[in-house]
């Protein structure tokens, strides 16, 4: 059954409710790209047929500067024989993947939560950053909004990057969410929206149902918003936070 997620929004790790109400049209959006976080073609050149590379880095979200999070455990959910290995000091690592393929990339480790990224595996390989959320920067959003995390649902990010045009700098942006999606301490859907004073921003999403989610992107008047690889839906595992990137122009 395919559902609609729901937030609020992280904003350097400090809450932010703005005004209810999403803004302009709603663009259906597919994957992701975008944000401090990339899910991108990494090009080149690759036998038919061959293992492509997926490559990153892992970092820390937030921190200044951006530090790399050696020794985090990257796997492909879910691979038969398992596909996992783990970052260097800098942050890097690099797997094997059937191209052509929809999986999902996911990095842990410990004081941070858990992220993955979904994207359908180019023959020439890709590349996925992933910046994990301090655990601590969790809770304190969780304690703000009355909320509990629920250990049996995921958590979804939004990541926004916009255009120096008609989706830039100032532009307003928000995601539109199911009800059935609980959101503050009373269980009230809320949209919530606000002012990108750099061009970035990030929706955070707590204690989205477990399984499959769509997700619907509001924008302003004249802005349109889309993903840069394209998947139907997203994947919401148990404290998961699952990355979705969107470009808006």
């Amino acid at each position: 059954m395919r559902k609609r997620a729901g937030g609020g929004v992280l904003v350097s790790y400090a809450l932010w409710f703005a005004a209810a109400g999403g803004c302009g049209g709603r663009v259906s959006a597919d994957a992701g790209g975008g944000g401090s976080d990339a899910a991108s073609d990494g090009g080149g050149a690759t036998d038919a047929g061959a293992p492509a590379p997926v490559s990153g880095t892992i970092t820390e979200r937030g921190s200044v500067p951006t530090a790399p999070i050696g020794g985090a455990a990257v796997s492909i959910v879910d691979a038969l024989p398992a596909n996992t290995t783990t970052t260097a000091a800098d942050g890097t690592y690099t797997l094997l993947v059937a191209p052509g393929t929809t999986v999902y990339v996911r990095a842990e480790a410990a004081g941070v939560a858990t992220a993955q990224k979904g994207l359908v595996v180019p023959t020439g390989g890709a590349t996925v950053d992933l910046a994990l959320v301090p655990q601590v920067a969790v809770n304190a959003v969780a304690a703000q909004l009355g909320i509990t995390i629920d250990p049996a649902r995921g958590e979804m990010i939004v990541e926004f990057a916009t255009s120096s045009t008609a989706g830039g700098l100032g532009a307003t942006l928000s995601a539109v969410h199911d009800p059935s999606f609980a959101f503050d301490a009373a269980g009230t859907a809320t949209t919530t929206d606000t002012t990108l004073p750099n061009g970035e921003q990030a929706l955070f999403y707590p204690n989205v149902t477990a399984g499959t989610t769509t997700v619907l992107l509001a924008a302003p008047a004249g802005t349109a918003c889309a993903p840069r690889n394209p998947l139907p839906e997203w994947r919401v595992d148990p404290l998961v936070f699952t990355d979705v990137d969107a470009d808006c122009l």
